[in-house]
């Protein structure tokens, strides 16, 4: 007891380096052992507690066929590209500049 008394555990002496790599080593050894006990546990509950229900052979109602959108036409793409082109020159001028939508009934 005297001995750790007269220690001096604020310098690094090989002593108080191998008392540090002690604990270092019994606590990693420790946490690991305590987690991989956890692990099998959990693996364990795992096996009795999660039964998946038998899966039987049903046959999936097919999905009625979606309605496609009808591709734009090229007149459409044209107007689309020529409102952008109009923004893009009217951002330059300092031309303020609305694009309104219209649609077709």
């Amino acid at each position: 007891m005297n001995a750790l008394l007269e220690m001096n555990f604020f310098q690094p002496t090989p002593e108080n380096i191998a008392i540090g790599l002690q604990v270092v080593l019994i606590g990693v050894v420790s946490v690991f052992s305590i987690l991989s006990l956890i692990w099998g546990v959990l693996t364990i509950f795992g096996l009795f507690f999660n039964k998946k229900p038998k899966k039987t052979k049903e046959i999936a109602p097919v999905p009625a066929p979606v309605k496609a959108e009808s591709a734009p036409d090229e007149s459409e793409i044209v107007a689309v590209l020529a409102a952008a082109i109009a923004m893009a020159e009217s951002e330059s001028s300092g031309v303020k500049f609305r694009v309104v939508s219209f649609n077709r009934k």
